[in-house]
């Protein structure tokens, strides 16, 4: 459920299909549609001068889509391919630059022209820790026990 909070905004339809993809800002949430199986919907997204935590949901899913992140050079960094209508959920730390999400609906798989997805975005300073010997550690993800 969204708060007063967030920022919901209607996908820029007229930039699907375009390679610069929609932009996207911190506290950002916005609906897109699928229309076709096989579409991907690219969303674009900067970080600053200094490393952050970046977190994609994409949630409310009326079909089974996937999430994908990628660098400013087509590298994929990371995804989300949960089963059905399971949430997306991406959660990196990274260095300044340019980023792409796509959402992705696989060819031949059922999708819903009808209604949307929410793609939110959030970005923050990362996450820091003490280690045993006093210094400040960044945790990046999962922490093998």
């Amino acid at each position: 459920m969204l708060s007063t909070n967030d920022v919901l905004a209607d996908v820029c339809l007229t930039q699907i299909g375009d390679p610069s993809g929609c932009p996207l800002s911190n506290g950002m949430a916005v609906n897109g549609y699928v229309e076709a199986a096989g579409q991907t919907n690219t969303y674009r997204f900067d970080v600053g001068a200094s490393s952050m935590e970046v977190t994609a949901d994409l949630t409310q899913l009326p079909a089974d889509y996937d999430l994908y992140l990628a660098d400013a050079q087509g590298n994929m960094i990371d995804s989300s391919v949960q089963e059905g209508l399971t949430p997306e959920h991406i959660d990196d730390v990274l260095g300044p630059g340019s980023y792409y999400l796509f959402v992705h609906s696989d060819p031949g798989r059922p999708f819903d022209p009808d209604n949307p997805y929410i793609l939110r975005l959030s970005l923050a300073a990362p996450a820091t820790a003490t280690a045993g010997d006093g210094t400040s550690t960044t945790t990046t993800g999962d922490v093998a026990p």
